[in-house]
């Protein structure tokens, strides 16, 4: 009982700080999918080139905007480690597309990359969400998949 009495303690003061501190979480942003996309998912990236990734967004303005703010930061940070790492200099290194569950089920703006037959996105893992390690058509090769997809041949 006084246990779980300073475990509780402890669990609110961890609640107040999270909820005071202004800094933007991105567990608190609704993300649907995370995709790479572009020159670093075939395999043709140079040391200056972006990284390009395609976010499922679904949510409000307000979280969009704490979304961009952390991407943004994120982007200024990797081109910072790859200026000390090559001496390339860049004004980021992240480029990120939003798209929405409109721009899916219209097949607009990037979403049509998706399940393209030739280079297609490549599903990246996003928290809470379960994500198949199987490769879409084409990917076999690709590290970010299983060398054999043979566990794959089942999947709907």
């Amino acid at each position: 009982t006084r246990r779980n009495s300073e475990k509780e303690k402890r669990q609110n003061s961890k609640v107040k700080s999270k909820k005071s501190s202004g800094t933007p979480r991105l567990r608190e942003v609704r993300r649907q999918g995370a995709y790479l996309i572009g020159s670093v998912n075939n395999g043709t990236a140079g040391p200056g080139s972006a990284i390009d990734l395609m976010i499922h967004f679904q949510g409000d303005e307000e979280q969009l905007s704490r979304l961009n703010s952390r991407l943004e930061g994120w982007s200024i940070a990797l081109a910072e480690i790859n200026y000390l790492k090559t001496g390339d200099a860049s004004e980021g290194l992240l480029d990120a597309h939003i798209i929405t569950d409109d721009d899916i089920a219209r097949k607009t703006s990037y979403a049509v990359i998706i399940n393209a037959v030739t280079d297609p996105a490549a599903p990246l893992a996003v928290a809470g969400k379960k994500r198949s390690r199987c490769p879409p058509p084409g990917k076999t090769g690709s590290p970010f998949f299983r060398a054999d997809p043979a566990g794959c041949r089942n999947r709907p």
